[in-house]
């Protein structure tokens, strides 16, 4: 058989044979001689510009028993190494050269003759098969006298082996607009079999608010050829065409450790929201808070969901274009063994599919799936009127900080509202067992929404048949997902999983002293706090936000008797290890369904410091009245007590400082002195009671005396003093208000819990939680033995700051922490060391 009758060409990925004993050499006759093999690792040693050029590097990807994906992009060596080929341009001669080393003097088979396309932007993804299980391989691209990168992976160990253990790494979230890269360097010195990327690869933004962290000076700015703002910015902007998302993985690959990194071992990549827009559901951005119909006048549903027209062309989320752009791109830049881009179904996404599986033996299994093309709106659309003010919730109330009370009740009406369209449709259909099925069910849930008196095959198509608006995976993807976990020959089954499946909940109604000031506020007519009451889901754009859906996974596999299921998660920016039980309301250490390792982000600003913007800046505060006070120095208003920020009074619960407690204590001392001789007594504005009575004064004797409280403080302020600290971490899953002590102790006072007025803290929020840190960058590295699964989460440090200026830390230096999370076979139980 001819080498050229073993290529097939299947649009974006080519596929051939490997067929060993061949005979195969390291070069043409055509070739110039070789030049003396440099010296150093060949793998970090970029390829050779000839008459092309290879400015992206290479990769692999999806290791199999027998095969792997190899990728590329070439260029004419005088070409830009970003700049998009002209669709009219001449495609271009390629060859792969597959080796058993690095010098490539024997080749193992025949070269490989491949053609780079146009079409495709000179990019190409080539699967080899007919390969040995668990065997290196090195490999290389020719163009011209233009020589590739080498690159190597490693095949997967054949289905029945039984490997004694398997080492791999897992990352996400590699903004190119922040912070550094340098821990790709110290992942470079890991022993990893391949790397799993878990989505959010680029970045689909330059300049947008959470990018505020500038980047190290070798990643100069962004510049999307198309320039579109994003709605709503003058400064910020986004991807939006086919030119742009491609623009974006070659210039993020243009740095060098990513192509390092991607030339030593294979990948086994995701996507999650930012491969296309931030917090995206299907083809719907969420820049803008689209529109909603309230359906029955109580159910919101967003008009994007519901499929119907939006208010006006200016608030209409859906993006079709722009997200086959965005899924074009990955296609042709991301290699992965998925089938060929499929976009032949107008009105839907149903025929793009990337979500598989990979199998390591008998000891690991992989379920990779894609929680963001098939997933319903956020259960709370952006644009459901706010109860106080009727404007649209925004991202705050819809994404983050939800109260749970509410979504509850809307995913309930959401389930029910899927039945009735269920019952509806066998009612059309004249399928009355059907319909009268599913009206039986709606019939219990009228009278008992908790759902209890549902049998367990009523519950079960609850939670099947209406997850249709609340899931995330949509059924045909939750099928075979449940199909991959139930089937499974390995020991662990990792779930390449985007989204954090971790209940992060804050419920202030257990925090004994919150409320008791909440009330007191109230009853003087203060009412800001006491509104504020509730439990909280910390971030609804997680499984948090789908919870229906993740008790449906949850009890499947708690009732199917799956074990040993890893969850391996990125997005939100912070090192995470828990467990997931099917009930959180039951929660039992060691017997949960599932355990979810969560990695911080390679580069990306950490999710404290989305939370500490949302609660705002003590420092920036300061800085406004300082203005206020150079324009008016007798009569400024003091307005840190006036803050707007509904959200300023959680503010402890994500950071503190030592200015903030010098203030508060300055201001309380202030306070007493200053109404000593006023009919109401000194007042002591650390106590409710305070509280109220200094609210009683006129508004001009509140004024003067919180300017005076000022004016004391900073005499005593210290820039050092600006210094955040982290709170939320203990908040989320710790001894909440330790800290708070702990650095009042420190400044030599004594001060009871914030939280509940003693000694000791309240109970810990989210007790499954067993490892967090929110403020942080890093990687995480997994060792799989038959009995145990041992991660440890590398921590990075950010760009080092010395007298104004920012540069990127050592790699010697950059990893300044290693948490290890270890599981044992058959439990959920975390040891954290």
């Amino acid at each position: 058989m001819k080498r050229r009758d073993l290529l097939k060409n299947m649009g974006f990925l080519t596929t051939s044979v490997a067929v060993f004993g061949l005979p195969g050499c390291g070069g043409s006759s055509n070739d110039p001689a070789p030049a003396p093999a440099p010296s150093g690792d060949p793998l970090s040693r970029p390829g050779t510009t000839g008459s092309h050029k290879f400015p992206q590097g290479v990769m692999s990807a999806d290791p199999k028993p027998d095969s792997i994906i190899l990728w590329t992009r070439v260029v004419m060596a005088a070409a830009d190494d970003v700049a998009q080929v002209g669709s009219g341009e001449a495609n271009i001669a390629v060859t792969l050269e597959i080796s058993a080393s690095t010098d490539f003097t024997t080749l193992l088979i025949p070269a490989i003759a491949l053609s780079a396309q146009a079409a495709h932007d000179n990019s190409l993804r080539h699967k080899l098969t007919g390969l040995n299980p668990a065997t290196t391989y090195f490999y290389r691209f020719k163009a011209g006298t233009g020589v590739s990168r080498i690159g190597r992976f490693k095949t997967a160990p054949a289905a029945a082996a039984s490997p004694a253990e398997l080492n791999f790494a897992f990352v996400s979230c590699q903004d190119w607009s922040v912070n550094h890269w340098v821990g790709l360097n110290a992942l470079m010195q890991q022993d990893i079999d391949f790397l799993v990327h878990l989505g959010d690869y680029i970045y689909e933004a330059a300049g947008d608010s959470y990018q505020s962290e500038s980047p190290e000076s070798s990643h100069t700015k962004l510049m999307l050829p198309s320039q579109t703002l994003k709605p709503g910015s003058t400064t910020a902007h986004v991807a939006t065409t086919l030119e742009d998302y491609r623009y974006l993985y070659k210039r993020y690959r243009t740095d060098s450790r990513l192509q390092e990194l991607h030339a030593r071992c294979a990948i086994i990549a995701i996507w999650d929201d930012h491969e296309f827009s931030d917090d995206c559901w299907q083809n719907n951005e969420t820049y803008d808070n689209g529109s909603v119909t309230l359906v029955n006048g109580v159910l919101p549903v967003s008009n994007e969901q519901l499929g119907a027209p939006s208010t006006s062309a200016a608030t209409d989320t859906r993006q079709t274009t722009r997200r086959r752009a965005a899924n074009r791109a990955w296609f042709e830049f991301m290699p992965a063994d998925v089938p060929d881009l499929d976009e032949s179904v107008a009105s839907n996404f149903a025929t793009v599919k990337i979500y598989r599986d990979l199998q390591f033996g008998t000891l690991a299994h992989f379920v990779m799936t894609d929680e963001r093309l098939y997933r319903a709106d956020h259960v709370l659309p952006e644009a459901t009127p706010n109860p106080a003010s009727g404007q649209p919730l925004g991202s705050i109330g819809a994404r983050y900080f939800v109260p749970e009370p509410t979504f509850l009740q809307v995913q309930g009406g959401k389930m029910m509202a899927a039945l009735q369209a269920g019952a509806d449709a066998a009612n059309a259909a004249g399928n009355t067992p059907v319909e009268n099925y599913l009206k039986g069910i709606l019939g219990k849930l009228q009278m008992d929404p908790s759902g209890s008196t549902l049998t367990a095959a009523e519950a079960g198509t609850l939670y099947d048949d209406g997850l249709a608006l609340v899931s995330v995976m949509g059924k045909t993807q939750r099928d075979w997902w449940k199909t991959k976990m139930a089937t499974s020959p390995s020991t662990w089954k990792f779930w390449g999983n985007e989204v954090s499946l971790l209940r992060m909940a804050l419920n202030l109604n257990a925090l004994p002293a919150i409320v008791a000031q909440a009330n007191a506020l109230a009853a003087a007519g203060s009412s800001t706090l006491k509104n504020l009451l509730n439990t909280y889901l910390v971030n609804a754009d997680q499984w948090d936000g789908y919870a229906a859906e993740r008790t449906a996974l949850t009890g499947f596999l708690k009732g199917a008797g799956v074990k040993n299921v890893v969850a391996i998660t990125g997005d939100i920016h912070a090192f995470y290890a828990g467990e997931v039980p099917a009930n959180y309301g039951a929660y039992t250490e060691g017997d949960s369904a599932l355990v979810d390792l969560v990695t911080a982000g390679i580069s990306s600003s950490s999710f404290w410091s989305y939370l500490a913007g949302v609660v705002g800046s003590f420092e920036d505060e300061v800085k406004a009245v300082l203005e206020a006070r150079k324009a008016d120095p007798l009569g400024y208003v003091n307005t840190l007590e006036t803050s707007t920020n509904p959200f300023r009074a959680l503010r402890p619960l994500v950071y503190s400082s030592g200015n903030m407690l010098l203030y508060q204590g300055v201001r309380t001392e202030v306070v007493k002195q200053l109404t000593t001789l006023l009919p109401t007594g000194s007042l002591d504005v650390g106590t409710p009671a305070g509280q109220i009575a200094f609210a009683t004064l006129s508004p001009k004797q509140q004024n003067d005396i919180n300017r005076f409280a000022f004016e004391e403080y900073l005499k005593r302020a210290t820039a050092a003093g600006y210094t955040p600290v982290n709170t939320l971490n203990e908040t989320l899953a710790g001894n909440m208000g330790q800290t708070l002590q702990a650095m009042a102790a420190a400044a030599g006072l004594t001060i009871p819990n914030p939280y509940t007025g003693g000694a000791g803290a309240p109970p810990v929020q989210n007790p499954w939680i067993k490892y967090v840190q929110t403020s942080t960058q890093g990687f995480a590295t997994v060792k799989v033995t038959p009995t145990q699964v041992v991660t440890k989460f590398h921590h990075t440090m950010p760009m080092v700051v010395s007298g104004g200026t920012r540069t990127p830390p050592k790699t010697e230096e950059v990893v300044t922490l290693v948490k290890t999370v270890t599981v044992n076979k058959d439990s959920t139980a975390l040891t954290v060391s």
